[in-house]
């Protein structure tokens, strides 16, 4: 009589709970790396096609290499049984390609381009004589793209297409049914919607800014390049229709490529005036335009051949526009009586023209590595900075602010000491440490102040509140 398995209740439940964490685990590793993988392919483009023979009969298992001889890698793929084949993940870029299948003659395409987002469709046939077949490819190809309503601007357009402040975003304006609107910090609309609602991408990667929506750097990027216009190879304006790759917004989808180092060195440079003197003025006499200086450029090229590669860009604009300083609500005040001149003639005396400066600096840099296997690895980085002369005096505004809040507070504390009795001395310093941080007092300054017997007690703790890094 055989025995019967011997059965632990207890690690029975042990396991199945663990099984399904496991379980849960792995599903959610699994989400996690595609949405990585299809967030990848999202600045790419791709080559399709079908291979035949003289009597226009597929070709299965052809192999068919795509090299890009700039950037010095290649990718190959296999003909299915239906002789189609597809290479995906590919850099915008110009392509050469190649087909061997056996028993036919080999097959080469040249200047196959790609562009971001699109899917470029290439039939290819072989024959059978022993000489190498050349496709002509201008018949062959069709590029076709791979999200509907949608437009891209190349290098070239990029380059001369004439623009004002070079941000390459302004280009998305040529789209139809996209537009900037001033009212909501000049973010992009996308077909009538909400700028929050639009997704903005550079290499593939999130360039949204996180709080107000639209390209990031918020209502600087209006007034200022955060990406030099010289970095970017193209970009795609995607209004609708664009498919699950992409995710995350409603709206519309602004999707730009920056360029990267290839096997010969090249590089561009500028300088750009607009002098005051070119404008004319405006009925008031007064000059239109104000003296903007913009200047930069980049290069690129191998640092090891057909592996590794480099480019860098800067970009600086110099600028100055008239502005006038002007509190129209004093011309309502007919008495200036002396209670209220000395506040009167301060605000006054602030009134009068001033330079609003613009000046800005921006810079990307990359650096592109190609595996054996084919893959590619870039590294970017992209610092932007900008410096006006309002933000200047929105920093002296805020310690004159600082200045009147410390007084303020150092009043407040005259008064209450005098009517304070020690006993009340530590609910003084924490109402007072309150009222000019936010925060209680630590125990060494209760213990200090408590200790201080002598009349400006108070005073000597609102200074060491005013030191302390969380004022203000």
């Amino acid at each position: 009589m055989p025995l019967a398995p011997y059965r632990n209740p207890v690690l029975e439940v042990f396991l199945e709970k663990l099984m399904k964490i496991v379980v849960r685990a792995t599903f959610l590793a699994a989400l996690c790396l595609s949405l990585a993988w299809a967030q990848s392919d999202a600045n790419k483009g791709s080559i399709n096609g079908t291979v035949t023979d003289p009597n226009n009969a597929v070709v299965p298992g052809a192999k068919v290499i795509v090299t890009n001889p700039a950037r010095g890698f290649s990718r190959s793929a296999t003909t299915n049984q239906e002789g189609l084949y597809r290479v995906a993940a590919l850099d915008p870029g110009t392509y050469q390609m190649k087909v061997n299948a056996s028993g036919f003659a080999t097959a080469t395409a040249d200047d196959v381009v790609v562009s971001v987002g699109t899917a470029v469709t290439v039939n290819l046939p072989v024959s059978l004589q022993a000489t190498v077949q050349s496709v002509d490819v201008a018949a062959a190809m069709v590029a076709v793209s791979e999200t509907e309503n949608s437009q891209t601007l190349s290098s070239q357009a990029i380059r001369d297409l004439p623009i004002n402040g070079r941000r390459f975003q302004d280009f998305a304006t040529l789209t139809p049914t996209v537009q900037a609107n001033s009212d909501t910090r000049g973010q992009l609309s996308f077909v009538g919607q909400r700028g929050i609602n639009s997704n903005v991408m550079v290499d593939g990667t999130d360039y949204n800014e996180p709080f107000f929506g639209g390209i990031r750097g918020g209502e600087r990027s209006i007034f200022a390049p955060t990406v030099p216009q010289s970095a970017v190879q193209e970009f795609q304006v995607i209004t609708s229709g664009y498919t699950a790759e992409y995710g995350r917004s409603t709206g519309g989808i602004l999707n730009a490529i920056t360029k990267s180092g290839t096997n010969g060195y090249h590089g561009d440079g500028f300088y750009e005036l607009r002098h005051k003197a070119l404008g004319l003025k405006n009925p008031l006499n007064q000059a239109s335009l104000e003296t903007q200086h913009q200047f930069g450029g980049g290069i690129g090229g191998p640092i090891q051949h057909d592996k590794l590669f480099f480019f860098g860009a800067y970009e600086q604009q110099i600028a100055k526009y008239p502005r006038r300083v002007r509190f129209s609500a004093l011309d309502s005040i007919t008495n200036v009586t002396p209670n209220i001149a000395p506040a009167y003639n301060y605000f006054r005396s602030l009134e009068g023209p001033y330079k609003q400066t613009n000046d800005a600096k921006t810079a990307l840099g990359r650096v592109d590595y190609n595996f054996a296997t084919g893959s590619r690895l870039g590294v970017r980085y992209n610092p932007s900075e900008q410096d006006s002369l309002e933000r200047k005096l929105d920093t002296a505004a805020l310690e004159v602010v600082k200045a009147e809040k410390a007084e303020d507070a150092a009043h407040e504390a005259e008064t209450a000491a005098k009517d304070a009795p020690d006993a009340d001395k530590a609910s003084l310093a924490r109402r007072l440490s309150f009222d000019l941080i936010g925060l209680p007092p630590t125990p060494e300054e209760v213990e200090a102040f408590l200790n201080d017997t002598s009349p400006t007690a108070y005073v000597r703790l609102v200074d060491r509140l005013l030191a302390s890094p969380q004022f203000g």
